[in-house]
């Protein structure tokens, strides 16, 4: 009977280690069932300006359309981060201490040396077009992050950008629907000049 019980148990272990979990992608982990948000960020965000009831639409690569509402979302510009939502216009300062990046701010606490964007994301058919334009007086070259819709990760990928000439405008695209797009962080040294990457 003992030798039975090993046996079947055996067979159990081995049963359950076969089966490979379901490989999900960004799309399925943001599309679960959100949860409230924790009381400390409703705290948070009764002091900072949180996005309240984003809906996010996408057309998916198959055609098939994406859904998703949010009741409240950090702020599309904090200190260490740009965060953009297909449809949304964003408006940020970037802020220097000799010559380095020193962080985001809202546009309009913006001082003559901090450089001011203007971010739009929108969905063509299938693929996303990041427009930008700077309303500064040097080029800015803008470390961007993005994360797919149809991703195996949740995590921000990094993805390449051109440098935006002062008082000009340029647009970075992409041929997949994206979730969202990060700036990260802004450059205005002369070495930015020239480089996409």
């Amino acid at each position: 009977m003992r030798k039975l019980a090993m046996v079947i148990a055996g067979l159990s272990w081995m049963a359950g280690c076969a089966q490979q979990p379901a490989k999900s992608t960004a799309a399925q982990a943001v599309a679960a069932a959100p949860a409230p948000p924790p009381e400390d960020f409703r705290t948070f965000c009764t002091h900072a300006a949180c996005q309240h009831d984003v809906d996010v639409d996408l057309v998916q690569a198959d055609g098939g359309k994406y859904h998703r509402h949010f009741d409240l979302l950090p702020p599309s510009v904090q200190p260490q981060l740009i965060t953009i939502y297909p449809g949304q216009k964003v408006q940020a300062a970037a802020t220097f201490k000799d010559g380095k990046f020193a962080g985001w701010i809202d546009a309009s606490a913006a001082k003559a040396d901090d450089v001011i964007l203007s971010f739009d994301l929108e969905q063509g058919s299938i693929g996303m077009t990041l427009s930008i334009h700077n309303d500064g007086q040097k080029l800015v070259k803008l470390d961007l992050s993005k994360l797919d819709l149809q991703a195996a990760s949740d995590e921000p990928q990094h993805t390449s950008s051109c440098p935006v000439f002062a008082g000009k405008g340029d647009f970075e695209l992409w041929s997949e629907p994206v979730f969202e797009i990060d700036v990260v962080s802004a450059d205005i040294s002369p070495a930015a000049a020239g480089i996409c990457n």
